[in-house]
């Protein structure tokens, strides 16, 4: 959501790709709503590890498989020197954190509240789930509490609390 209104706030049309498997595409960006897909984005939180070079290949690929001019790779930690060297003199661009907001940083202040807002709205106590995009249930089961899916058995998706 927040990559999502920060392009928004860009003047880009930022559309969502659908929740759970999306081959590796979170975004598509176009400059019309109607117009071509200018570029792709994929975005992960990965604050614990750097984001290496394979999700940066898999997404050149995936670019190339939708036929996309070009892709972003947003991610709240770092990549690492394998993943800038081969992104280096590609149409891809890596976003680290510190990348992030400075781009926010950019923006008038009116915009960047209104992305804050809006990206803070709502229940942050409680997951989504990753495969669905609903709200998960707190469970209890044999080895303790956990967070499930609200579309159980359909969806299987837990996290351990």
């Amino acid at each position: 959501m927040l990559v999502q209104a920060l392009f928004q706030a860009e003047g880009l049309i930022a559309s969502r790709i659908r929740a759970g498997a999306d081959g590796g595409i979170d975004l598509a960006l176009r400059e019309t709503p109607h117009g071509a897909v200018i570029a792709i984005v994929q975005c992960k939180a990965w604050k614990a590890y750097p984001v290496g070079v394979k999700p940066i290949r898999e997404l050149f690929g995936v670019m190339h498989a939708e036929n996309a001019p070009r892709a972003c790779f947003f991610n709240s930690g770092h990549f690492t020197s394998e993943a800038r060297a081969f992104a280096n003199g590609k149409p891809l661009e890596l976003i680290d954190g510190k990348g992030l907001l400075s781009r926010l940083d950019a923006l008038e202040d009116g915009r960047r509240d209104a992305i804050f807002a809006k990206i803070t709205a709502g229940d942050h106590t409680t997951p989504t789930c990753p495969s669905c995009d609903v709200k998960m249930v707190r469970r209890t089961g044999r080895n303790g509490e956990f967070w499930g899916c609200r579309s159980y058995p359909r969806c299987k998706q837990t996290f351990r609390i």
